[in-house]
């Protein structure tokens, strides 16, 4: 079976399904992209906070070092500049030595002061303790933690760094449900122009189905038949005997 003896139908329900296959696998890679896109962004927010963060022990430190404030008041108006600072609906930072205690934490004041090293989150993660390990060289770490004014963990991604001089660790970090849901809204968006570029090409085809062109040279008939040339009709007798005449 050649091409050409294909039906029409099938040739626009193949070209129909290889044109959804074809839309159906750029949606699923945009939406994977979208989503690390989404999440890269939070991550470099949180970056980028905790090194503004970061600058302002820098810069009390530098106060210390030049005698103008002790050290214990330099770390004091430090951490009270810190624990004011909210970006991005409000994402806070905190403060820890890099033996394990709570400097400074703005939602749960109730941690300044104690050591964390044996906490650990809903997975059985101690998760301070890779805080430890990343703060030399910075660096994220994923673990579960209650939002504010909630009990129920979710899952957060925090970004730390560690602050030498001081033998501190500062840190920051992003909610994963704010994330997703950040993702989903425009994910819908992405979701809802696919369907409406499948619905074109569906109602494109059955159009064209519907008003498909016909074959030129001749138009079927009633009856089945095509429409022939007809012959002239015949000539008088006399006139071919005058043509015979003529030509011979």
């Amino acid at each position: 079976m050649t091409v050409r003896n294909v039906s029409l139908g099938f040739k626009l329900s193949f070209i129909i399904g290889l044109c959804m296959l074809t839309v159906a696998t750029l949606l699923g890679l945009s939406l994977k992209i979208l989503h690390d896109v989404v999440l890269r962004e939070r991550q470099l927010t949180s970056q980028s906070t905790v090194e503004v963060a970061h600058s302002v022990l820098v810069k009390y430190a530098a106060i210390e070092s030049q005698g103008g404030l002790t050290r214990e008041a330099a770390i004091r108006a430090a951490l009270d500049t810190i624990r004011s600072l909210r970006y991005a609906d409000g994402n806070y930072f905190f403060v820890s030595d890099l033996g394990g205690v709570m400097l400074m934490h703005p939602v749960q004041r109730e941690l300044e002061g104690k050591d964390l090293t044996g906490l650990q989150d809903k997975t059985g993660h101690y998760f301070y303790r890779e805080f430890f390990e990343k703060a030399s060289h910075s660096g994220f770490i994923d673990y579960y933690w209650p939002k504010p004014g909630q009990k129920d963990p979710v899952r957060k991604l925090s970004y730390v760094k560690a602050f030498e001089p001081w033998k501190m660790m500062i840190l920051s970090g992003v909610y994963m449900d704010d994330v997703e849901a950040s993702f989903a809204a425009y994910a819908r968006t992405l979701l809802a122009v696919g369907f409406a570029g499948i619905a074109l090409i569906i109602a494109a085809s059955v159009l064209f189905a519907r008003h498909k062109p016909r074959r030129r040279g001749g138009s079927a008939e009633p009856g089945g038949g095509q429409f022939q040339r007809q012959r002239p009709p015949d000539a008088p007798a006399g006139s071919r005997r005058r043509r015979g005449t003529a030509t011979g």
